[in-house]
Order: structure tokens, then sequence, then C-alpha cells
């Protein structure tokens, strides 16, 4: 009596199977909202795939089966103490966290946020040309990142007349470049830049992940291994 006194009196309940049950939906909540993320995009490269393929074939040993089991658990539980209303609000604002909850930025995003002025620098060295070749960004339209900018791209910086100045940065990955246009005049150009029609290497898909301002974009690629 004193026991069921208590747990209908606290939020969190105090035995073992009353604070699973109030702790698991974080857990789902949790699985929810990478979901998010991966169908966002926000991962790149080898993570991505694995992430992605772990996703798709999580939810049935991680998620379905846990999920009715809880179910049932959750029922059996408020039958036997019908005050522990806590537990379903604790369900109900997991899933509504988890399915309204923004997409965070992704790394791109940041990085350009918090050095763009950087990056105009660099575009007005490609302008002036005043970038280098080096052993590794030798190609008539690839440049080693200048001095003091490696940060910025960790791939070879391409500069392109097409239509204006082009320049491309790479700071996490090739699939999710950085890329400045002079002259943004219609989608469609936009488009087949980030698709790869500017020489990159082993790309054969490509899209407008971001329109960060006028001039600026962010690109989401698939590169052939």
């Amino acid at each position: 009596m004193k026991a069921s006194c208590w747990n209908n009196t606290t939020i969190v309940p105090r035995d073992l199977l009353g604070r699973i049950l109030f702790f698991l939906p974080i857990y789902f909540a949790g699985f929810m909202y990478f979901g998010e993320l991966v169908l966002s995009g926000f991962f790149v490269g080898n993570l991505g795939i694995w992430l992605t393929a772990f996703f798709w074939i999580g939810p049935a040993i991680c998620v379905v089966l846990p999920f009715f089991a809880y179910l049932i658990g959750l029922i059996v539980y408020i039958i036997r103490f019908p005050g522990k209303i806590s537990l379903v609000l604790v369900l109900i604002c997991g899933y509504l966290l988890a399915r309204f909850l923004p997409v965070p930025p992704t790394p791109e995003e940041i990085l350009f946020s918090w050095q763009s002025a950087k990056y105009e620098e660099v575009v007005e060295m490609a302008r002036t040309q005043q970038l280098q070749h080096d052993d590794l960004c030798h190609q008539t339209n690839q440049f080693a990142p200048p001095s003091g900018y490696v940060q910025w791209s960790n791939e070879c910086i391409y500069v392109g007349q097409q239509n204006g100045v082009v320049v491309e940065f790479a700071p996490r990955s090739l699939e999710r470049p950085i890329l400045y246009l002079e002259n943004p005049t219609q989608k469609s150009y936009v488009h087949s830049l980030c698709n790869g029609t500017n020489d990159r290497r082993n790309i054969h898909e490509g899209f407008v992940f971001k329109e960060i301002s006028k001039h600026w974009f962010i690109c989401k690629r698939l590169l052939d291994s």
C-alpha cells in the first residue's frame, strides 16, 4: 500500500519497471529524430552510407518490436497504478519533440556563418588570380587553399569562369561543397554546377542543398566509389 501510494504521487516512478517505462520514450524519440537527420542529408561520406543503412534496418530490431513491448507494459502498468499519467505525457512530449524539433544546421552552414569573410577573401583572390597550384591541385581550374585558409577547404579549390566567376570549396567533403557564383542568373545553371558539370571528379548526381545567400550555395552530391 505504501509503495502504491508512492507511485501515485511521484512524477518518476520509484520501482524499476516504472522507471524503464518512463525513460524509454526518450530513446524512441531520439531514434525518430536521428531518422530526421538521416533523411535530411545531414551526414555525408561513408558515415552517411552506414547510418542510412542502420536507419532502414535498425527500426525492426531497435524500435518496432521494443515499442510494442513498451506499449503492452505501459498499459499494464497504468492499469495497476492509475495515477501515473506522467508516463503518457513523456511519450507524447517525446513524439512531439522528435517530430517538430528543427534539424540543426550542417557543419558547412555553421562554418560559413562563422567565417564568411574568409570565404569572401578567397573568392577575391580567385578573381584577381592570386591562387596557386601545388602537387595535389595542379589541374588548370584547381588551386591549393592559400596559407592560413587551409581549413576552409579540405579539397582543392575549384575556380571557373562560367557566366562569371565560380569558386567551389569543400570544407568537409566533395559531397557537400560550398559554392560561390558571381552571376547566379538561373536555377538550372546553379543546379548544373552542383551536379558536377565543372569537371569535378567522380560526380554522377547532385542538387542545390541550400541557398545561403544570393551568391552562396551548398550542394549535395553523390560520388562514385
